[in-house]
């Protein structure tokens, strides 16, 4: 009797054993992982990214570090606390910009200026709001089309880009995907710092433009760069 409840108990569990067997190799097939075996995926996919000490947040941090130069230049605008590292390299047109309104024609535009970061939340040139953090500051003159009249003196601007997880290029040669690429720092318009001449002037000095507005003198390359920190200027659209 013992033995025959054994056989029993024995031949049910094995039964259970290959149907849930069997269940979990269908379920594998139609794409749907067993419960059993996520945790063991997410704990490899830690491990593994642990022991190469990557990821794409640090290859991009990587990336941008070594297209500026170190230490940053700090200052404070109010209560806000920024940190602005200059690129080592500027990237330049093979002839002058034409236009009215441009002060800095031989720059290449997408040309990287620097790397800023904010500790507290921002406004850029625009009076939008922008969201501490990180961002590439990337070259760009304003169009002359009419959408754009009386924002600044000049039409020189830094486009303000979330570094991302691709390699600092030190040029962006397609005007429209930068634009595009800059939406997400304000998540609408394209935000933007203004750019003042600063010929004459020391790398990391601050002084007032003739709007009031304090601007931070970047050497890049050989140029000197005024990166105005803060105001707004008047927007006709």
């Amino acid at each position: 009797m013992p033995m025959r409840r054994w056989f029993l108990h024995g031949g049910f569990g094995l039964v259970l054993a290959v149907t849930l067997g069997v269940a979990a190799f269908t379920l594998r097939l139609a794409g749907v992982p067993a419960a059993s075996a996520a945790p063991a995926r997410a704990a490899s996919g830690v491990a593994e990214d642990a022991e190469d000490g990557r990821s794409a947040n640090g290859e991009a941090e990587a990336s941008w570090r070594q297209a500026v130069v170190e230490p940053p230049t700090a200052t404070r605008v109010d209560a806000v606390g920024l940190e602005v590292w200059a690129a080592r390299e500027l990237t330049l047109r093979d002839g002058a910009a034409a236009g009215l309104g441009v002060a800095f024609p031989r720059i290449a535009p997408g040309a990287l200026l620097a790397v800023v970061s904010f500790d507290a939340p921002w406004t850029d040139y625009r009076g939008q709001r922008i969201a501490p953090g990180r961002y590439l500051l990337r070259y760009a003159v304003q169009p002359e089309d009419g959408y754009h009249v009386g924002l600044t003196f000049y039409r020189d601007f830094a486009l303000l880009l979330p570094p991302g997880e691709a390699p600092v290029a030190p040029v962006v040669g397609d005007e429209a995907a930068l634009v595009e690429a800059s939406r997400p720092a304000s998540g609408h318009h394209p935000a933007v710092l203004a750019l003042w001449p600063a010929d004459g002037r020391a790398p990391d000095e601050r002084f007032d433009n003739d709007l009031g507005q304090p601007v931070l003198v970047l050497a890049v390359g050989e140029e000197r760069v005024g990166l105005v920190l803060a105001g707004t200027g008047e927007i006709e659209e």
